[in-house]
């Protein structure tokens, strides 16, 4: 049944692309979930945000969002653009993300914010300062930038998350 489907893809153009040839496959306008991945995520995060220690109405970060945290970051531990521009600050917690600390999801879920806050506040390298200055201020407004609505989901979905059925 074309309601059954789920079709996730990377840009709104190839949703829409997928939808319509469903539909004419189909004759149907229910055509199924058809939808990038990250607006896939963002609702099973809605569904069950519960999970993640999120509200549902979690926000979605975009680079000015995160150039609004970066100010205040800089301004709180006393940086300059001269120690890393917004640009490179976005690219640093990018790398971080899916390189370095590929687990720092961990950290954004079982952390308490002020265990968050400490952790951002002993840091003295400018890249730590910054990227758990980042997490610390996502964390403190339920924001999600789009690495972390797939970490999230990934998590959710992860055995990690379930716990095993005990029979006896």
């Amino acid at each position: 049944m074309p309601g059954n489907i789920l079709c996730v893809t990377f840009t709104n153009k190839a949703a829409d692309e997928m939808r319509h040839r469903i539909h004419l496959l189909t004759g149907d306008n229910d055509t199924g979930y058809i939808c990038t991945f990250h607006s896939f995520c963002v609702s099973v995060l809605q569904e069950d945000s519960f999970a993640v220690q999120y509200p549902k109405s979690f926000l979605v970060l975009d680079n000015s969002d995160i150039d609004d945290m970066l100010r205040i970051i800089y301004a709180e531990r006393g940086l300059t653009l001269r120690d890393m521009t917004f640009r490179a600050a976005r690219d640093m917690i990018e790398i971080q993300k899916l390189f370095k600390k590929p687990d720092y999801y961990l950290d954004m879920i079982t952390m308490s914010l002020d265990t968050l806050h400490e952790k951002y506040l002993q840091a003295t390298e400018t890249k730590e300062i910054i990227f758990y200055g980042y997490l610390y201020q996502e964390k403190k407004c339920f924001g999600l930038d789009y690495n972390d609505l797939i970490k999230f989901v990934l998590y959710i979905f992860s055995d990690a998350y379930f716990e095993p059925f005990n029979y006896s």
